[in-house]
């Protein structure tokens, strides 16, 4: 016979443990923001921004898909990019009738220079915590986030999916 109140407290650890980070996570997603100068872009512009950079060109329409938006959502934060002169378009090669995006000039400045800020940012803050856990945050995080990136990856956020969550 299984011990249901201790089956039942280690569920309840893990579920504060992803609390905890699901709230750290936000914290520090709010906080590098703020600290690397991307106060006029709104989150869904930053995160279209960055996701042009990273696939471009682009179509809109697998942007959309890709960041779990609707097209009509994906197109205001397009328009605005456009508008600040930071994304473009142009014709797709294969179809003439869809557009390709990708970075202007000065988008392709803003995103080097804010990367330029949040990685002297990250190191500013790393290189406040002692010596002897500098290691043990970055290898956590870097983990972390592989271990993540592959359950969303795999269809597989379940939690019951991931072996180390049982």
């Amino acid at each position: 016979m299984t011990d249901n109140g201790a089956d039942r407290e280690a569920g309840e650890h893990r579920i504060a443990d992803g609390a905890l980070m699901s709230l750290s996570v936000i914290r520090l997603t709010r906080a590098v923001r703020r600290g690397v100068g991307q106060q006029q872009l709104t989150s869904s512009q930053a995160a279209t921004l960055w996701a042009i950079a990273e696939l471009a060109p682009v179509r809109p329409t697998d942007l959309a898909e890709r960041e779990k938006v609707t097209t009509a959502s994906m197109s205001k934060s397009i328009a605005s990019l456009e508008s600040a002169g930071l994304v473009s378009r142009t014709p797709d090669p294969h179809d003439g009738r869809v557009s390709m995006l990708d970075l202007t000039p000065a988008g392709q400045a803003y995103v080097r220079d804010a990367n330029s800020e949040r990685i002297s940012l990250y190191e500013t803050a790393l290189n406040r915590l002692p010596e002897c856990e500098r290691e043990s945050v970055v290898r956590s995080i870097a983990l972390f986030a592989d271990t993540m990136c592959e359950l969303v990856t795999a269809g597989a956020a379940q939690p019951s999916a991931h072996p180390a969550s049982r």
